[in-house]
């Protein structure tokens, strides 16, 4: 079976704050869930480990794996290896407060959007 897992890092320059997340997507074959999360978390280790010489803005920044937010089972079947353009893997729903925020997301400004748990 294939998965889709969302797992966040964050980054730390040592100030303590304006913290940065990154949310990597990670393409899993596994045949369980407790496969997806050990082979997850494994990957994500090595990408902190070879990470301590990284810098952000001009400081050295730590690459911390925080943990695994979301698993998606890809929902076409186990059989169909056409990972073709175009083809849809995964999917994110946000809440917003008024139809103006999702342009100005679109047009690349900052905004505050609510994610729910799935």
């Amino acid at each position: 079976m294939k998965y889709i897992v969302h797992a966040v890092f964050s980054t730390d320059d040592g100030s303590g704050s304006n913290l940065v997340v990154w949310e990597n997507m990670y393409l899993i074959y596994a045949n369980s869930i407790e496969e997806v999360e050990l082979k997850t978390i494994n990957i994500c280790k090595k990408d902190e480990a070879s990470s301590q010489n990284n810098y952000l803005d001009g400081k050295k920044a730590i690459y911390i794996f925080k943990g695994i937010r979301k698993i998606i089972k890809l929902s076409f079947s186990e059989y169909d290896d056409d990972l073709y353009d175009g083809r849809e893997l995964t999917y994110n729903k946000y809440e917003v407060d008024n139809i103006n925020i999702i342009d100005d997301m679109v047009d690349g400004k900052t905004v505050t959007i609510r994610i729910e748990p799935d």
